[in-house]
């Protein structure tokens, strides 16, 4: 930890080591490459648009590649598998019938008033 009689010099050194993007030596003003990066993610939201207002540019426009690389089939899509839908129910015509004539049954007594 810093103490009261290290030079405020000292103390933005110190913290350099320990915080990545904190005041470098030489350059007090930059940013480490990987901030800028980051930071540069949030600026890419907006699609360009042409005059006719269609999208040309960024966000509306990868709907068929990443990046520079066409998705094809084979590469852009998940296969299903059964193990997914293991544990998953599935309900026939007949028990649906039967569920739905029961519980309308019930709905109707619980509904009828009392006189």
């Amino acid at each position: 930890m810093s103490s009261r009689t290290e030079s405020k010099r000292e103390r933005k050194l110190d913290r350099a080591r320990v915080c990545k993007d904190a005041v470098k030596q030489n350059n007090s003003n930059m940013r480490d490459s990987d901030t800028i990066k980051h930071l540069n993610m949030y600026n890419n939201g907006k699609a360009i648009r042409n005059r006719d207002g269609t999208a040309v540019g960024r966000q509306f426009t990868m709907g068929d590649r990443a990046g520079d690389t066409k998705i094809t089939g084979v590469m852009g899509r998940i296969a299903l598998d059964g193990c997914w839908f293991g544990n998953t129910g599935v309900v026939g015509i007949t028990d649906l019938d039967k569920f739905c004539e029961e519980m309308s049954e019930k709905v109707w007594l619980i509904l009828t008033p009392l006189y």
